[in-house]
């Protein structure tokens, strides 16, 4: 096993995975809330009998109560993803490199397919798209 003089050392890994993880968090929570914003309501469940759809800020509180669980499902593995990329800190060109991200981070949507409206889908896949558009520019080799 050789290591390259220039590749990324562990310290410029570490902290370009911390600050990638900071970064998707956000762009996460932003994606969450105008998910939540833009979601249709659902059936109202204290009045099962007469079908009636909830009002828009229940159905958003319903929406945002659902944010841990769509964490755990959309932005762990998303994470594990940035982790793995991170320390394996290969030399591509960027443009590469954030279109293989990208699609990297399509994966975990998955979740999203049995949502029922295409529209929260399509949500998330932008801002998965967006982050991978605005994350830190990829490892590249050091110039000692």
């Amino acid at each position: 096993m050789t290591n390259d003089v220039n590749d990324p050392t562990q310290e410029e890994k570490q902290s370009w995975i911390g600050l990638c993880a900071i970064r998707y968090c956000a762009t996460f929570a932003i994606g969450w809330v105008v998910t939540a914003a833009l979601a249709p309501p659902g059936e109202d469940p204290h009045q099962p009998d007469t079908f009636a759809e909830m009002s828009r800020w229940a159905s958003f509180k319903d929406y945002m109560s659902a944010s841990p669980g769509m964490f755990l499902l959309i932005a762990v593995p998303s994470l594990i993803i940035l982790l793995v990329i991170g320390y394996r800190g290969q030399k591509m060109p960027a443009e590469q490199f954030r279109v293989t991200t990208g699609a990297l981070l399509m994966i975990p949507l998955w979740v999203m397919l049995v949502s029922g409206s295409l529209l929260l889908l399509v949500v998330q896949v932008v801002f998965q798209g967006l982050f991978a558009a605005i994350m830190p520019p990829p490892l590249a080799p050091r110039r000692d």
